[in-house]
């Protein structure tokens, strides 16, 4: 491990023995899709990010109709938002 990295992992209170085989950096200030585009070339070897997909299967879509149908809301005729950053 660089020296700097174990200064960073030191500065945290937290042990400089990375349990990690490879370290990937990024610039600090960078935008976090810049940052994901990063890590991925990294660990694939791939110049492009693919794009997020979300997948829902048979049960989920019958769990979600009733709901749909239990707060009266159509599908397309509404919107949802679920900010995740942690």
């Amino acid at each position: 491990m660089p020296a700097a990295h174990g200064k960073a992992f030191e500065g945290l209170d937290l042990s400089a023995d990375c349990p990690y085989k490879q370290l990937v950096s990024a610039p600090e200030r960078s935008y976090e899709i810049e940052k994901y585009q990063i890590l991925w070339q990294a660990l694939t070897g791939e110049s492009t990010l693919p794009e997020p997909r979300l997948y829902v299967n048979e049960p989920q879509k019958k769990v979600a109709e009733k709901i749909l149908d239990f707060t009266g809301l159509r599908i397309k005729d509404f919107c949802l938002c679920f900010p995740a950053g942690t």
